[in-house]
């Protein structure tokens, strides 16, 4: 049977009626308020942003945006305006409120999906970027895997080496080992009584208490002596990354990361992605476009599955080396492209992406949790490291309620949920990197399943 035209064309009106609908569902309150619809169609007809200034231009602002802005703020300062002068007649009496209850504060919409912050700077959101440079810092500086000790090593090869060419230049021989303490302060020792530093490589870690070339006995944990200044390999052709000579090779001013780790590319991996994630967050809290938070979204994601990595490195060793290694590689990156795939081909559902982040997440906490206290009760006080970490958890589950107690914008609309949750998130990174520096430890004396498999990786 063929459906008749009519049939056809109500069907077609039916339909149109429906996606015009779920529009006005999905749009926020604000977006389908008569006044911010009529504020906007006249300022695209007016001609105040036929000359956008360079600033605006180079973050991408056009007339539209700009109108948007506006019309949005005026609304809601409007508001506010008129809020505080019925305020102003209620105390004094109002005549014409005989019920004499206080107005109604007015009702803050969303636009676009998001709270109406004051512009400041050029940045939409002032205080989400500010916090999210302070997150950046945090892991920049707190970060003690190679990142840092690279820049500063090769750093320290070279300025040895030209002093050496120089000593050379004018006495004609090379340094001898008795004159190694130059390359510290006078007052200095170069090393302290009883320190064993490790050689090969420059990236040992000093501990007390044992032999030359071997870890330190089980049971003792102790922390490296504080150095002001690196001491570089010194043997002629020896690079910065190489070993050889009798010199000891003494850590930085802190307990930073050594490649004899083998969990040290995997906190490579969570670091490089997390500095990467904050940077991205900071682009697009200073200008809303698709493409910056599509990075914002992607890079925060992409960090969520290497804190699971990281996790299942240290507290899964069947997944550590080998063929499983690289399955579960694989698997996390095919989820990865996979969650990618969808929010920016099919559908960019941000309900789906909040849910597939708290899962994630969730799985690293559980691994952590599990792996904490399977070493306190093994180690008890030795691992009492692992309350750092326990505790972090805690701090983020906490601050997760920032996020779903969505309010609206205070402090002169500069702050909102987000921004005190990028607030809060700051510090507990620090407390987690200085978890991982005492892990290190810990891994040295008490699984030396661990620390034997870095110093074999290390020689391969």
């Amino acid at each position: 049977m063929v459906p008749s035209p009519r049939r056809g064309g109500r069907l077609c009106l039916v339909l149109m009626l429906l996606l015009g609908l779920m529009g006005l569902a999905v749009a926020s309150s604000g977006d389908i308020d008569p006044r911010f619809r009529n504020c906007v169609r006249e300022c695209n007809k007016s001609n105040i942003y036929d000359q956008i200034s360079l600033p605006y231009r180079l973050l991408l602002w056009d007339r539209d945006a700009l109108c948007r802005y506006d019309c949005m703020s005026a609304i809601v300062e409007r508001d506010q305006l008129d809020y505080q002068a019925a305020m102003a007649l209620w105390k004094r009496g109002d005549p014409s409120n005989p019920s004499g209850r206080p107005p109604h504060p007015p009702r803050v919409h969303q636009y676009h999906g998001k709270w109406p912050l004051r512009r400041l700077l050029l940045m939409q959101e002032p205080a989400s970027v500010l916090f999210s440079v302070a997150n950046f810092l945090t892991i920049l500086l707190g970060a003690p895997v190679p990142l840092l000790g690279w820049c500063r090593r090769w750093w320290a090869w070279g300025w040895a080496r030209r002093r050496r060419h120089r000593q050379r230049s004018s006495a004609g021989g090379g340094i001898p080992a008795k004159r190694l303490g130059e390359l510290r302060p006078a007052e200095e020792p170069l090393w302290p009584p009883g320190v064993a530093c490790q050689r090969p490589g420059v990236d040992r870690v000093c501990l007390a208490g044992g032999k030359a070339g071997a870890p330190p006995p089980l049971g003792v944990l102790q922390r490296p002596a504080p150095y002001t200044t690196y001491l570089p390999p010194v043997s002629p052709g020896d690079g910065p990354m190489a070993g050889g000579g009798d010199a000891p090779a003494c850590g930085l001013g802190h307990l930073r990361l050594s490649t004899s780790n083998p969990l040290w590319r995997a906190q490579a991996l969570y670091t490089l992605v997390g500095l990467n994630t904050w940077l991205w967050s900071a682009v697009f809290h200073t200008r809303d476009l698709w493409w910056t938070e599509y990075l914002d979204y992607f890079s925060a994601t992409a960090w969520s599955l290497c804190s699971v990595y990281h996790a299942s490195m240290r507290a899964l060793p069947v997944v550590r080396t080998g063929r499983p290694h690289l399955l579960f590689s694989a698997f996390l990156l095919c989820l990865f492209l996979g969650h990618i795939g969808y929010l920016g081909l099919v559908s960019f559902d941000y309900g789906y992406n909040m849910l597939a982040n708290v899962v994630v997440v969730s799985v690293s906490g559980v691994l952590w949790i599990s792996w904490g206290a399977s070493q306190l009760l093994r180690h008890r006080r030795a691992a009492r490291h692992v309350w750092l970490c326990i505790g972090c958890l805690v701090l983020l589950s906490v601050g997760m309620t920032l996020e779903l107690l969505d309010f609206p914008p205070i402090f002169f609309r500069t702050l909102d949920a987000h921004s005190l949750w990028h607030a809060w998130t700051a510090p507990i990174s620090l407390l987690f990197y200085e978890f991982i520096r005492r892990d290190v430890l810990f891994i040295r004396q008490f699984d030396r399943d661990l620390y034997n498999l870095g110093r074999v990786s290390k020689r391969d």
